[in-house]
């Protein structure tokens, strides 16, 4: 774990199991983080399992559920399956991101809102989708804001534009990604930017290497 960026991650939950069931589960904090950090475990096939990132979300069962009205937490994780038949087993970890971070700019309104919601509400204890209601919505805001959503089984994503108590135009995000080509399989997600011009009736969509990736207007 040496290689872990320190500023970055202050801790590493650990989950290691065999088909008979957990044989470790602790935390890992960033004074450990180095290059041999040991834990003994029996002989046979187990499941390795390092995440990061949950802000306290996690529940004794390894499981994530994102509260109401909160965004996803910034969660990494890395998964392996693998034998132990050697007195040593050596096993790198690699953090994957498991959140998008939709970065909303928005030109021609300033005290705007968006509203995410989606069919995903955080992940079970391997780390997989688990279907709920994720509805967030951001406070005012003029020129750019960020919200991060959890990985998604479904085109089921949507985006509104709120002023005040009205509701401006609701964008099928969701939709709008799979035609871009977005890929919520990938191990590490990427980040979106949505640039909104209100004047312009237009949404431009960028994924996260910041090159275009498509276009679509939308009726104000």
């Amino acid at each position: 774990m040496s290689e872990l960026d320190h500023e970055r991650f202050d801790s590493v939950s650990v989950d290691i199991r065999s088909p008979m069931g957990l044989l470790y589960r602790g935390v890992v904090y960033s004074p450990q983080f180095v290059p041999d950090w040991v834990v003994e475990v029996p002989r046979g096939q187990l499941s390795l399992m390092t995440l990061t990132g949950d802000g306290g979300l996690m529940s004794p069962d390894g499981r994530v559920r994102i509260p109401a009205g909160e965004q996803c937490p910034p969660l990494y994780c890395s998964r392996a399956l693998f034998p132990v038949d050697s007195e040593c087993c050596e096993r790198e970890v690699t953090l994957e991101k498991q959140f998008c971070t939709v970065i909303v700019k928005v030109e021609g309104i300033s005290h705007l809102a968006v509203r995410i919601c989606g069919g995903v509400d955080g992940y079970d204890a391997a780390m997989t989708p688990h279907p709920g209601v994720f509805d967030y919505c951001s406070p005012p805001f003029s020129g750019t804001f960020s919200i991060r959503v959890p990985r998604q089984i479904d085109t089921s994503l949507s985006l509104s534009l709120v002023e005040g108590d009205t509701v401006l135009h609701t964008i099928t995000l969701g939709e709008r990604l799979a035609s871009c080509g977005y890929d919520w399989s990938e191990d590490s997600l990427r980040d979106v930017l949505l640039d909104i011009r209100l004047r312009d009736a237009v949404v431009n969509v960028f994924l996260s290497s910041w090159t275009p990736g498509s276009s679509f207007s939308v009726v104000m």
